[in-house]
C-alpha cells in the first residue's frame, strides 16, 4: 500500500452519451429517500443504508452493463459485468442488488438483466498542492467542501504519491460519486464487450472545456 504509482495507469469511468439508450430517469426506494439534505450546510448526500432501490426505465433498445443514472450518479452495473469483474478478482467495490425495474408508467420491467448499486471502496487522493487547490470550508456534519476555485479551473489532476490503495476501482477523497479505475477494467471491458462504459486518462477529468476524446479501446489495446 501507498507504492508510488504513474497516472497513466488511472482512468476516468463515464457513460457513452447515445441517444435513446436505456437510462434510470428515476432512483426509488421502499425504505424512504436514498438521499439526505445536511442540515447545516444543505449539501445532499447518499444514504448509503438504502439497499432496496427501484429503478425507473426510460429510452429504448438494449439494456446496458453500465446504466446512466439521470437523477443522480450512481455506479449501476449489470450482472454479468459484475460477474468479470468476480472472474478477474476486480477489487475495490461492494455490490448491491437493484430490487427492481420499472418503466416510468410505473410497470415492472421483466428481463434476465439485473442490476447491482456498486459502492466503491477503493481510495486515493489528490495533490492538491501540486494543483494549486485549497480547501476554504468543509462541513463538521457532513464532510462537503467549498473550495478557492471552481471545480472546472482545477486543471490537470496529480495523484497524492502514498495515497492509492492500490484498488482496481477507487475514488478520490471528496469526489466519492466519480469512479476511477486501472488498465484492468478497460482491459475486462474491451475483451467481454461490456456495453456503454467510456474511459477518459485520469489527470484530464477536471478538463470540461477542453477535454480530450475519450479512449477508443480497439486502437488502446491493438496499438
Amino acid at each position: 500500500m501507498g507504492r508510488r504509482v504513474l497516472m497513466e495507469q488511472f482512468y476516468d469511468i463515464s457513460h457513452i452519451e447515445k441517444k435513446g439508450t436505456p437510462y434510470a430517469s428515476a432512483i426509488l426506494s421502499n425504505s424512504g429517500t436514498y438521499l439526505s439534505t445536511c442540515h447545516k450546510c444543505k449539501s445532499i448526500k447518499v444514504n448509503r443504508s438504502n439497499k432496496d432501490l427501484i429503478l425507473v426505465i426510460e429510452g429504448k433498445g438494449e439494456l446496458p452493463d453500465y446504466l446512466l443514472c439521470g437523477q443522480y450518479p450512481l455506479f449501476i452495473i449489470s450482472n454479468k459485468t459484475l460477474k468479470m469483474w468476480q472472474k478477474y478478482s476486480v477489487t475495490g467495490y461492494d455490490a448491491f442488488p437493484i430490487a427492481g425495474l420499472i418503466n416510468k408508467d410505473g410497470e415492472e420491467i421483466i428481463t434476465d438483466i439485473r442490476y447491482f448499486d456498486i459502492h466503491i471502496t477503493g481510495r486515493v487522493k489528490f495533490d492538491f498542492n501540486k494543483m494549486n487547490v485549497k480547501i476554504k470550508y468543509r462541513c463538521q456534519k457532513c464532510g462537503a467542501v467549498e473550495y478557492n476555485k471552481q471545480v472546472w479551473q482545477f486543471g490537470l489532476a496529480y495523484v497524492k504519491q502514498g495515497s492509492y490503495d492500490e484498488s482496481d476501482l477507487f475514488v478520490a477523497e471528496y469526489f466519492e460519486t466519480a469512479p476511477l479505475c486501472t488498465e484492468k477494467i478497460l482491459d475486462i471491458v474491451y475483451k467481454e464487450n461490456l456495453t456503454n462504459f467510456k474511459f477518459r486518462t485520469f489527470e484530464s477529468q477536471f478538463m470540461f472545456l477542453n477535454r480530450p476524446p475519450a479512449i477508443d479501446l480497439q486502437k488502446h489495446f491493438r496499438d
